[in-house]
């Protein structure tokens, strides 16, 4: 008896959290068809107990009041942390994010947390389920690549084939962490990549990081217009021009596929010019404090950018000892 109660227990939570996910991601239809089950299954319960309590077990036997003082303080304590009713009561959400994911568990850990910032999120297990919705209504993608017989990658390509999705941005969420699986993934189109395992903190930070520029370069595509106060002015060296607003580099009107790393390596050199600085400086300035990163790759993200920039890859010089710089020549 008891373990049946604790496993209807989990039923009934589970389908409370899906009732209140839904109605913060703004599903008021899918939401109310979870409460409906939510009070059913509840109702039912209460109905099978009903034997229990009329043959005068109920003193010897608290599993029903039990059960349900336990669900009351969970889907209170539930409703709390999502701040449900102000987010009902507050009809204006963020941008709406399309959660892709093969793993169901991992796919409702992101939209509980994206939903307590803000977001209105929605799920979808495959790159085929995917592809089978609305996609213009979601401002961004986050995207596993290891899924079924479409991959990551495949829907990535998919969406950038398509005109009206082509600048929605995308974040690869993989397990797939070499270098050359996030050039890939970049090259692609993908505007981020984290690899797993995460932690959600720094997923948050990043889809507002790729949220915030994208809302930049719509704003700068509007003609007529100066540049607003938080735009960035670009950065150029001759044939080099950095756009920081459009994360995009061009070297002599074409534009370059840099990595994110690349991109972030390029702009220290050109903004801190005819300087040499160790690696520890570099790895200061461009990953930070809080990231531990290896000497080579430093070493391999540089070879690599010196032969993506052309001529001017002669212009970063090393300084055995002492580290590396971007030399203006004459």
């Amino acid at each position: 008896m008891r373990a049946g109660f604790m496993m209807t227990n989990a039923v009934e939570l589970r389908l409370g959290k899906r009732a209140a996910l839904n109605a913060l991601s703004g599903n008021l239809p899918a939401a109310a068809q979870y409460f409906n089950l939510f009070i059913f299954n509840c109702f039912m319960k209460v109905l099978r107990l009903g034997g229990v309590v009329f043959q005068k077990r109920y003193n010897s036997d608290k599993s029903l009041l039990r059960w349900l003082l336990l669900t009351f303080i969970n889907i209170v304590n539930l409703l709390k942390s999502t701040n449900f009713i102000h987010e009902i009561s507050n009809s204006r959400m963020k941008a709406k994010i399309l959660v892709i994911d093969d793993e169901e568990s991992l796919c409702e850990i992101l939209q509980f947390n994206l939903i307590k910032e803000g977001f209105q999120v929605d799920t979808a297990y495959s790159a085929e389920e995917a592809l089978e919705l609305n996609l213009d209504q979601y401002d961004l993608f986050l995207c596993d690549i290891m899924m079924g017989e479409l991959s990551g990658f495949d829907f990535a390509e998919r969406v950038r084939s398509i005109p009206a999705l082509e600048n929605k941005p995308i974040i690869f969420c993989s397990a797939l962490g070499d270098e050359d699986d996030k050039v890939n993934g970049l090259n692609i189109g993908a505007d981020d990549y984290v690899t797993k395992p995460f932690v959600i903190s720094e997923v948050v930070a990043r889809v507002r990081a790729v949220l915030r520029r994208a809302e930049r370069a719509a704003a700068a595509a509007v003609p007529g217009g100066e540049l607003p106060d938080y735009m960035e002015p670009d950065i150029t060296y001759r044939g080099l021009r950095i756009d920081p607003n459009q994360k995009i580099c061009y070297l002599n009107g074409e534009e370059l596929a840099l990595t994110p790393t690349e991109f972030d390596i390029l702009t220290f050199f050109l903004t801190h010019r005819n300087r040499i600085y160790s690696r520890e400086e570099i790895i200061t300035k461009v990953w930070g404090d809080d990231r531990v990163v290896t000497t080579r790759a430093i070493d391999t993200n540089l070879t690599r950018l010196r032969g993506k920039i052309g001529d001017y890859g002669a212009n970063i010089i090393t300084r055995p000892g002492f580290g590396y710089g971007f030399k203006e020549t004459h």
